[in-house]
């Protein structure tokens, strides 16, 4: 399939992360798939949800939101609460992150990750968990210096990328100006995307991180 931005068929758009993009926030980022750009910020509080307390166990959980000109056409402020897109990608978040972290090491804390797209060209909620990995790790690592917790809660990193079923072949990271007529994207998490490295689908990503 031609693609009009001069890709390969199996090439990742350009990659560049900006470590802490908004300094008010303890871990923060901004993450730059193409066109499509996120900022991703953690902010630690010191309260977990009603049903963890007095658990000893801490939480992580997720916000996701675009801006009203993010995309070519206007949207609606979430003035009422979020869409029920906008909840499932914010749990989508939520739970990929929860299976990574020793929450039991954070004590009782909450790691609240917002995810706010500035433009969007295909893979927003790719590149939110994406993003939201660097502002936890981030986040994390201010908790370590602060001396709230000891060590790190991460048990493995994630990153996720879209792709797009045609048929028999998988095309990488969509931009809705070159891909058109097809499904939503398929999100790989860890394990997903271990299989597709291993089946020769993904290629190594120009990255840049500022």
């Amino acid at each position: 399939m031609p693609r009009i931005d001069g890709r390969k068929f199996d090439q990742l758009r350009p990659l560049t992360i900006t470590p802490g993009f908004m300094p008010n926030a303890e871990g923060s980022c901004l993450i730059e798939f193409g066109n499509t750009k996120v900022i991703c910020t953690a902010t630690v509080e010191d309260r977990v949800p009603p049903f963890l307390k007095g658990k000893g166990k801490g939480w992580v959980t997720a916000e996701y939101s675009m801006l009203p000109r993010s995309g070519k056409d206007r949207n609606q402020r979430d003035t009422r609460g979020p869409s029920g897109r906008s909840q499932e990608i914010q749990r989508l978040i939520g739970r990929s992150f929860r299976s990574v972290v020793d929450l039991g090491a954070l004590g009782e804390r909450q790691v609240l990750l917002d995810c706010d797209v500035l433009q969007a060209d295909g893979g927003t909620r790719t590149a939110a968990i994406s993003g939201s990995c660097v502002a936890l790790m981030t986040a994390f690592d201010w908790m370590i210096r602060a001396k709230m917790i000891d060590k790190l809660p991460m048990k493995e990193l994630i990153a996720a990328v879209g792709k797009e079923n045609l048929g028999k072949f998988f095309v990488q990271s969509k931009t809705i100006s070159t891909v058109k007529g097809v499904d939503e994207a398929v999100f790989s998490l860890p394990e997903d995307k271990r299989e597709l490295a291993r089946a020769g689908l993904i290629k190594q990503a120009s990255v840049s991180i500022k």
